[in-house]
């Protein structure tokens, strides 16, 4: 065993005791309870105490970085302990001592930069204002800014698939396809005013655009070439797949849609969650491999899907104001977020993910 594993270990032990005997000593006045760790051979064990007693949660093997990381976060360990954790795990797996090595100044930018995200090939990456405005691509090895150029702002940029190809459109509703290894840009025959969402297909070849408007929202697939609409469908929410091959489309009445990409054949009609509020919330998100998705349809209620047999894996519904799920990054693990009480809970659905993969 290494330095920093022996050193988690007894980080481990000592804060987790302190923080058992805190919670010991305030148990009876606000009925808390606290989570216990504990190391067995090549495994670390999480376990909920409360006045019933010891309940075993998880099990996860001491070289499970991830995995760790993830189950602070979903079991709600103490502030102490958890930042200990993560201070000791991370140490462990990154580089310390980061240097600078390429610095980037933009000719338009202006403000402060709120997020920041590389294409699929990390050739290039957008940055955005602190309010998600004024998109900016650059060239990661060229260190040049890309798009705007002269003096244009713009709505929206994304990539495609590959990385190799990006979508933008100008405040003006212009749109262009910008090829980022040759930088050359082309201006699409057609204009859309203001697009909320926009996406490639699997191949490049068509555009997936998505407007709302007040209570209803339209999908629009453009030829990439030529411009021409070859499909159009009136719903209130749509999303297309990572992969780009699946449309998943939310009609009235709770009903979802999956269509292949040319949104000519419809594949699974598939009955959701009746809402249960007159502002129902018509939200779906793919899991990272396209298998899998999650649809809400109202602040208490989502349902997992696999868009493969168009077949639901799982409903959550809780009473709670707010209720969100996201996916990890290797698509087997689905973190259930929920307010009940006032307090924020999580809850794992990893035997869902991995009994149907």
């Amino acid at each position: 065993m290494n330095y920093h594993l022996r050193l988690l270990f007894f980080s481990l032990i000592s804060l987790t005791f302190s923080s058992m005997i805190q919670g010991m000593k305030h148990k009876a006045q606000n009925n808390t309870r606290a989570i216990a760790l504990t190391q067995e051979n090549d495994t670390i064990i999480f376990s909920l105490i409360d006045k019933s007693g010891s309940k075993e949660l998880e099990r996860v093997p001491k070289n499970s970085y991830k995995k760790v990381l993830m189950l602070m976060y979903c079991r709600s360990l103490p502030p102490e302990l958890t930042f200990r954790i993560a201070h000791l795990l991370l140490g462990n797996i990154l580089q310390h001592n980061f240097e600078c090595t390429s610095k980037f100044v933009s000719n338009t930018a202006r403000g402060e930069i709120g997020s920041i995200l590389f294409s699929p090939n990390n050739r290039t990456f957008i940055t955005r204002g602190s309010n998600g405005d004024n998109p900016t691509l650059w060239d990661s090895e060229s260190k040049k800014q890309l798009l705007p150029t002269n003096g244009e702002t713009y709505r929206l940029i994304t990539f495609n698939a590959t990385g190799t190809m990006v979508f933008a459109q100008q405040d003006n509703d212009t749109m262009s396809i910008l090829n980022s290894t040759t930088e050359e840009l082309v201006r699409l025959p057609l204009i859309v005013e203001q697009i909320d969402k926009t996406a490639f297909n699997s191949d490049s070849s068509l555009i997936f655009t998505l407007i709302y408007r007040e209570n209803e929202a339209g999908v629009w697939l453009y030829d990439r070439i030529t411009g021409e609409c070859v499909a159009e469908m009136r719903v209130e929410n749509a999303e297309l797949s990572p992969n780009g091959k699946t449309l998943l489309v939310c009609l009235p009445k709770n009903t979802f849609q999956v269509w292949d990409s040319s949104g000519k054949q419809l594949v699974h009609t598939m009955e959701g969650v009746p809402s249960l509020t007159s502002d129902p919330q018509r939200l779906i998100h793919f899991s990272p491999d396209s298998q899998r998705a999650l649809t809400k349809t109202n602040t208490s209620a989502l349902c997992l899907w696999d868009i493969k047999t168009g077949h639901a894996l799982q409903t959550f519904t809780i009473q709670s104001p707010s209720i969100a799920g996201i996916f990890s990054s290797d698509s087997t693990v689905l973190l259930v977020s929920y307010n009940k009480n006032g307090h924020a809970q999580s809850a794992l659905a990893k035997s869902i993910m991995k009994c149907n993969t």
